[in-house]
This record gives structure tokens, C-alpha cells and sequence, in this order.
């Protein structure tokens, strides 16, 4: 995975140590704040992957029939 997806790979690395410098310099009455939210807007924006890939399994069946959610 890793030999294909190498650039998303050091994307998350840059983009996960930009929060947590983020959220190490942050004051201590908001240090619990940027990572909430963060975490939150990412449920947000992953939410509809699951629905995505029901369709995607729904629509490429496999030869007995069944769904090919793997």
C-alpha cells in the first residue's frame, strides 16, 4: 500500500503534525478544543464512505451472487 499511496502517506504525517503542534501550543484552557473538533469534522467528512462503498459492493457482485463488500 504504501509503494502506491506514498504521497498520501507523508500528506497525513505533515497534516497530523500540524494538529498536534497545534494543539501542544495552544493555550491550556483550549488545549482539549482543536483536537475535538478536529475529531469531529473528520467524523463528518468520513461519514459518508461507508454508504460509498455499500453502493460499490451492492454494484459489483460476485459470481454466486453475493455482494462484494471485501
Amino acid at each position: 500500500m504504501l509503494k502506491h499511496h506514498w504521497l498520501l502517506c507523508i500528506y497525513a504525517v505533515l497534516l497530523l503534525s500540524a494538529m498536534s503542534y497545534i494543539a501542544h501550543i495552544s493555550p491550556d484552557e483550549f488545549r482539549s478544543t482543536f483536537p475535538g473538533i478536529s475529531f469531529q469534522l473528520a467524523n463528518l467528512i468520513s461519514s459518508p464512505s461507508v454508504l460509498i462503498l455499500a453502493k460499490a459492493g451492492e454494484s459489483n457482485r460476485m459470481p454466486d451472487g453475493r455482494s462484494n463488500y471485501a
